[in-house]
């Protein structure tokens, strides 16, 4: 019974600074090195939080457009006396409309179909 008993943590010396261990083997590192990853990490995490803000703003400016985009169709076609999903499509391009020829293997929709048989 005469043995000395182990003082844990165990304080060891690096070459620039003390860690300790403990007796299931990890290593509790000097603030110098916990200090310098605590930084880096949330540095990253800052990063990441902005870079998804500006994810998520770039996608509501894209599904603002889109709607945008649909409303100046309707009142384009509004204006010049068109229907609206009549089935033809049209292209803007610098301030010309252009009907656009239909894919040559699209197929008609179930809808398009029922309108043919009348």
């Amino acid at each position: 019974m005469g043995g000395k008993r182990k003082k844990w943590p165990e304080h060891r010396m690096g070459v620039r600074t003390g860690y300790e261990v403990w007796p299931d083997g990890s290593i509790k590192l000097a603030p110098m090195w916990t200090d310098r990853m605590e930084n880096l990490n949330a540095r990253e995490l800052g990063l990441r939080e902005m870079q998804q803000t500006v994810i998520d703003y770039v996608a509501d400016q894209f599904t603002r457009i889109a709607k945008e985009r649909g409303r100046w169709w309707d009142d384009v076609f509004a204006d010049l006396g068109m229907i609206c999903g009549s089935g033809e499509r049209w292209q803007y391009v610098s301030g010309i409309l252009r009907k656009m020829e239909p894919e040559p293997d699209a197929q008609p929709s179930p809808e398009e179909k029922h309108n043919d048989q009348r």
